[in-house]
């Protein structure tokens, strides 16, 4: 307020901003994390650095303090606080790092700028595995139990069952079950999955996840269904027209077929019996696989000029076809 000295006044608000400007000290600098996994690669980023000020306008500048004391060489640091490890952590080699890092509220040329050092030690941790396998054969039709272990004392879960044939129980839900009752190796599955996760803790490192396979093995339990004559004929025995294998009158050696059997099990080994055998005319070969001529074929005698046979084939198994 001003006045003149003869009773005249004016009066005017005057604002006085406060500029904020750089003069405390950065505070509170830390780490993201004190861990440090075994096996991380070099050249990984383990951590992000930060830090506090009082001041409104402070740019944060991190960087790493020269120091022969700590593991600084095996170090890098963006000038943003993103903090890497240069070498591959192995937990046999070396179980902790110490790391010595400044910050500075202003850049170099900053006449206000201060600094703030801190030394930190990283443990190495190694990271929850688990070592049991995660691929079982089993026989289609039966059921099964898988033993789950891990690198550490972990606690199990079903994270993903699709097929609804798994199941945990035991201590720590270590004991995998798979209900195969009613699996099929003819059916159009022959492998089932499912996720498990181990953990031991919230954090990352003790937390992982196993899918496990169970593939079916194929048994001997269907029975064959059909003999076929398949392959050539050898030219001294005969032709084969449309399909039918004529014989030559006066052949009496070589293959006529060789046999073929239809069965739903790929892994059987069949064995073949002639029965019916006219005129003793027809053998199986001695590798089993073939039904050759063992005596003259005759066409002047041979009433309806047709050879009749019967062939047994057995899967290995006790299951049979004629």
């Amino acid at each position: 307020k001003v006045t003149d000295g003869a009773g005249h006044e004016y009066t005017k608000t005057v604002t006085v901003v406060v500029t904020d400007v750089n003069d405390n000290t950065p505070k509170n600098l830390q780490l993201s994390t004190l861990i440090i996994i075994d096996g991380t690669p070099a050249n990984t980023q383990i951590a992000t650095v930060s830090a506090t000020d009082a001041d409104t306008n402070t740019q944060f500048y991190y960087g790493l303090v020269d120091d022969n004391t700590t593991d600084n060489n095996k170090f890098s640091i963006t000038i943003d606080g993103k903090l890497s490890i240069t070498e591959t952590v192995n937990l046999a080699t070396k179980s902790s790092y110490k790391v010595y890092i400044r910050v500075a509220d202003g850049n170099a040329s900053d006449p206000l700028k201060r600094d703030l050092l801190g030394e930190f030690t990283l443990t190495v941790k190694p990271r929850l595995t688990i070592t049991s396998s995660n691929t079982l054969n089993i026989n289609e039709g039966e059921n099964t139990t898988h033993t789950l272990t891990a690198n550490e004392n972990a606690t199990f879960s079903i994270i993903e069952n699709t097929s609804n044939l798994f199941s945990l129980s035991g201590t720590n839900n270590a004991t995998l079950a798979f209900n195969g009752t009613t699996t099929d190796f003819e059916s159009a599955t022959k492998s089932y999955s499912v996720k498990v996760k181990a953990t031991t803790g919230n954090e990352d490192y003790k937390n992982t996840e196993q899918t496990i396979a169970i593939n079916l093995v194929d048994i001997n339990d269907n029975t064959p269904t059909d003999i076929l004559l398949t392959g050539n004929i050898d030219n001294n025995v005969g032709t084969i027209e449309d399909d039918k294998r004529k014989l030559l009158d006066g052949s009496s050696s070589g293959t006529v077929a060789t046999l073929t059997t239809t069965d739903a099990d790929t892994n059987n080994t069949f064995t073949y019996t002639l029965t019916n055998n006219e005129n003793n005319t027809l053998k199986i070969s001695n590798d089993g696989t073939k039904l050759e001529l063992q005596a003259t074929v005759d066409y002047e005698t041979n009433t309806d000029k047709t050879l009749s046979f019967s062939i047994k084939v057995n899967d290995g198994n006790g299951h049979e076809f004629t």
